[in-house]
C-alpha cells in the first residue's frame, strides 16, 4: 500500500531578521515563496507583535495562510484558509479570530497590583501619548499606533537593578503572566505561548486534512520563537546575519541553516520540502 503524501505546514517568526518584508529580503526568499504556493503549502507567521502590525507584513508577503499574534495570544484565520469548521471568538475583516489569551485589560488591571505591591518603576506603553513617545521609542507615529493597539499583552519598561527585576519577574508569575525581554523593554503577556496556538493549528489542519500526515515545520533566528520551535516536528535555527546562532534557544533537537538571514532561510525550506540536503 503507497503511503500518504503528507501535508507540510511551514511556521516562521516573523519578529527576527530572518524573514522581512523588505526588497532585498523579499527577493532572496522569493524562491522559497514560489515553491511553498506552487505546493499549496501554507506559511504560518508567528509574531510578538499586534495584529495592526502584522497585517502589513502579511500583505506585503502576499500571504493568505493564518497567522499567529502577540506570543500566541490570537490566532487569525483568513476566510477559505481552513476548510472546516472551527470555534472562533469574532470575526475582524475577512479573518475569522480564535482568542486564547488573558485580556489587555486584566493584564494592566493585575501589573497595577504588581507595581503597588512591590513599588517597581515600570511605564506602560499604552499608556502614553505620542508625543511622550520620544524618548521611550524610535518608533514612527503610525507604528506607535499600531504597537498600541494590543490586546492580548502590554509593553512596559523597567527601570531598577538586576535583583529588582528578578523580583518583578517573580511577581508576575505569581500572578499567572509571563515576562519576556522584547528589545529595550519587556512583553507582560498572561499564561500562554506561541506553542500553545501552534499545536492549535496543527490540530486544526489535521482534521482539515484527515487523509494525511501534517508535518510541521519551524524556522526562528531567536529564543522570540523558541516556544514554536518546540512545538514543531522539523524546527530549523537560522543564522543571524553576523553568522552567529543565538544561543538562548539551546541546541537539542535543532536543525541549523548554513547561511545567515532571509537566505539561509529560503535554503532551508527548500531543503526540506524537496527533500534534498543540497539545496
Amino acid at each position: 500500500m503507497k503511503t500518504p503524501q503528507g501535508q507540510y505546514l511551514v511556521f516562521t517568526e516573523l519578529d527576527g531578521a530572518a524573514i522581512n518584508s523588505s526588497q532585498d529580503g523579499l527577493q532572496e526568499i522569493l524562491p522559497a515563496l514560489e515553491l511553498l504556493r506552487s505546493r499549496n503549502i501554507p506559511l504560518i507567521a508567528t509574531s510578538m507583535q499586534s495584529a495592526e502590525e502584522v497585517i502589513p507584513l502579511i500583505q506585503a508577503l502576499d500571504l493568505a495562510d493564518p497567522f499567529i499574534v502577540e506570543n500566541g495570544g490570537a490566532i487569525y484565520v483568513p476566510d477559505g484558509s481552513l476548510k472546516i469548521e472551527f470555534k472562533h471568538n469574532k470575526r475582524i475583516q475577512d479573518y475569522r479570530v480564535i482568542e486564547l489569551a488573558t485580556s489587555r485589560q486584566e493584564i494592566r488591571h493585575k501589573l497595577a497590583a504588581v507595581r503597588r505591591q512591590g513599588e517597581f518603576k515600570i511605564e506602560e506603553f499604552s499608556k502614553l501619548r505620542p508625543d511622550q513617545t520620544s524618548d521611550w521609542s524610535d518608533l514612527s507615529p503610525e507604528q506607535i499606533r499600531a504597537a498600541q493597539s494590543r490586546e492580548y499583552s502590554e509593553m512596559v519598561t523597567f527601570r531598577g537593578e538586576n535583583g529588582d527585576l528578578q523580583r518583578f519577574q517573580a511577581e508576575i508569575e505569581l500572578q499567572q503572566m509571563r515576562l519576556m525581554r522584547y528589545g529595550d523593554y519587556f512583553l507582560v503577556s498572561g499564561d500562554h505561548d506561541e506553542g500553545s496556538a501552534v499545536r492549535l493549528l496543527l490540530q486544526l489542519y489535521r482534521e482539515a486534512h484527515p487523509d494525511r500526515p501534517v508535518i510541521s515545520v519551524g524556522l526562528s533566528d531567536s529564543y522570540l520563537g523558541s516556544a514554536m520551535l518546540h512545538a514543531v516536528d522539523i524546527p530549523i535555527l537560522v543564522r543571524k546575519e553576523d553568522g552567529r546562532f543565538d544561543e538562548q534557544v539551546g541546541r537539542y533537537g535543532l536543525k541549523f541553516t548554513r547561511n545567515p538571514g532571509p537566505v539561509g532561510w529560503n535554503q532551508a525550506v527548500i531543503a526540506i520540502i524537496t527533500e534534498d540536503p543540497e539545496a
